[in-house]
């Protein structure tokens, strides 16, 4: 119930910006604890939706610390530029 009101307000067209952030920050951190609490044959939708929504905040720059550190943490090291 909360993710798709948080949807709701991220999809309403007079949701200002910092509260699209606010909201994004929050519906990250709620998928990310969902993910952890599922057993793992549950876990492939939630890891899904949770990937989509960190490269989005990636790819507009938003400054959230642990979208930023998730999706480090999913690349290769040749993919951010680093050797092993």
């Amino acid at each position: 119930q909360l993710p798709h009101l948080y949807d709701e307000i991220l999809n309403h067209p007079n949701t200002s910006d910092e509260l699209r952030r606010t909201t994004e920050s929050k519906l990250l951190r709620l998928k990310q604890r969902l993910l952890n609490a599922l057993p793992a044959a549950q876990k492939a939708k939630v890891a899904a939706e949770l990937d989509e929504l960190v490269s989005g905040m990636v790819l507009l720059g938003i400054r959230d610390e642990l979208a930023w550190t998730l999706f480090i943490e999913n690349k290769d090291a040749e993919h951010i530029g680093m050797s092993p």
